[in-house]
């Protein structure tokens, strides 16, 4: 009869896990390249190469303003261990118009405060869930302009950055490593459905380049 293993050792093995794709998403993120100078030309910022490992081991998707005149597009790096860093894509106003920004708020008005989000162990238990058009934060800026940045996809929310409470500027001038948004990660089941759903960049381009 083969021995069945124990429940330990199955919580053992989801706890590393767990702990490998937290211990990945940190080694990205400190050896994303920091992008210092102004967002100016979306085209060229989207083509940009990123360090050797990331470039190994993202790709980039965009959710597309569907709005007339808008361009509110925010852009997803997706890793290979499924998760997806929210970022602004070049062609939001905030960075295509250089924006100062005030103030990113995590607090969604009367509903959940993104900022308290935390997914824990192998499920993520107290991650929140989010559809496509839930608001992660509220962008605002000097000229008293405001942006709602929406999820564009459904998954659990496992962190936000901090850091844009201190510094909200990191969003135009470390887009794409210290300047991202959040992290989320989709169910398993949905991850093709998911990446479906969005923009390669090769499309991406070519829709913002028409309007």
């Amino acid at each position: 009869m083969t021995p069945q293993p124990s429940c330990n050792k199955i919580e053992e093995k989801s706890t590393a896990a767990s702990s490998s794709i937290e211990h990945t998403n940190s080694k990205i993120l400190k050896m994303m390249d920091p992008v210092a100078e102004p967002i100016s030309n979306f085209r060229s910022r989207a083509s940009r190469r990123l360090p050797q490992y990331v470039e190994r081991n993202y790709s980039r998707l965009y959710a597309i303003d569907a709005s007339p005149g808008s361009a509110e597009d925010v852009c997803y790096l997706c890793h290979t261990n499924a998760l997806f860093i929210l970022t602004l894509a070049p062609s939001h106003p905030v960075c295509r118009l250089l924006k100062t920004i005030r103030e990113v708020k995590f607090q969604v008005d009367d509903g959940p405060d993104r900022a308290k989000s935390g997914g824990k162990g192998y499920r993520k238990k107290g991650a929140q869930f989010l559809s496509p058009n839930d608001v992660i934060c509220n962008i605002t800026c000097d000229d008293s302009t405001m942006y709602v940045v929406k999820s564009g996809i459904k998954g659990k929310l496992l962190e936000v950055n901090s850091r844009l409470a201190t510094w909200p500027q990191l969003l135009t001038t470390h887009t794409a490593s210290n300047g991202y948004i959040a992290i989320v990660i989709p169910n398993a089941t949905d991850i093709e459905a998911t990446q479906s759903s969005l923009q390669n960049e090769e499309t991406y381009c070519r829709l913002r380049a028409a309007t």
